[in-house]
């Protein structure tokens, strides 16, 4: 069986934004587990606004996990990325992905990262900013050795970065890293852009797939979109992906109703995969 997680997030942002579970940390955990998640991803603006005492409580009392910490929301205020041409705003990029590993630790989490490793490059430029990323990258890595926390590369689409969209493409680049703690993070929404056959990346990149997002076409429930989720749970199941599928849609038609539904949906899936298997 796979392990489900909920997206959740703090932050007072627009509810069209693919983030499910609003409110505090802590009462995201508690209304995760109630709806019958194992984990959550949380989605703060900045470290600092976590109250980890509240958060270590809430998850121990419900065993709920830290699938993953996305640090997305925290690019504005920093204004900086990993590929940048100027070595100063990499540096700020690093320390401020340095304080998400710091908090991944304490609560035995990885960190998503997205839209840090560039955006709207120019085509003829990407060479250079994937050197440049790799610089950055090994050094993340190399803070992170020993403290347990994988850094998830997800591969985004090309509206909001011209750099490595394709899950295969980025699968290739993390092979070349050669780091334990650089992962593949694949987001069906995405992919639905930029990648042929779910199925057939998910058995090809096994070695280095780390985290998924399972998110609609239009962000909206598992449901109303169009993708075929059934690839992914059969491909997930094929391989034994042992890592969390996190659900990213809009709360619609309310918070609690989209993840009770995407989470019954895909247990549905589940089923459908496993009687076709066994005799």
């Amino acid at each position: 069986m796979l392990k489900y997680a909920i997206s959740t997030t703090s932050a007072d942002i627009d509810t069209s934004f693919a983030i499910t579970l609003r409110g505090s940390e802590q009462e995201c955990v508690r209304r995760a587990a109630a709806l019958g998640y194992e984990g959550v991803e949380l989605n703060p603006t900045d470290t600092s606004v976590v109250n980890l005492k509240e958060l270590r409580a809430a998850i121990r009392d419900t065993g709920v996990k830290c699938a993953a910490i996305a640090t997305g929301l925290s690019l504005p205020a920093h204004n900086c990325l990993l590929s940048d041409k100027e070595p100063e705003k990499r540096k700020t990029s690093i320390d401020a992905l340095k304080h998400f590993i710091n908090l991944a630790h304490e609560i035995s989490s990885d960190i998503v990262i997205g839209q840090y490793k560039g955006r709207q490059i120019p085509f003829a430029e990407i060479p250079d900013a994937k050197e440049r990323l790799r610089e950055s990258l090994l050094i993340l890595s190399d803070y992170a050795q020993g403290s347990g926390v994988n850094m998830l590369l997800e591969a985004v689409n090309m509206y909001f970065s011209t750099l490595m969209n394709s899950a295969a493409e980025l699968g290739e680049y993390i092979r070349t890293l050669k780091r334990e703690n650089i992962r593949l993070h694949i987001d069906s929404h995405h992919m639905n852009m930029h990648d042929r056959s779910a199925l057939a990346l998910i058995r090809k990149y096994k070695d280095v797939l780390g985290y998924v997002h399972l998110s609609e076409s239009n962000r909206y429930p598992i449901g109303y979109g169009t993708i075929d989720f059934y690839d992914y749970i059969a491909g997930l199941s094929n391989i034994a992906y042992n890592g969390f599928a996190t659900v990213e849609v809009i709360g619609y038609p309310s918070q609690d109703k989209a993840a009770a539904g995407c989470l019954s949906a895909l247990k549905e899936l589940e089923q459908r995969y496993e009687s076709r298997i066994i005799p």
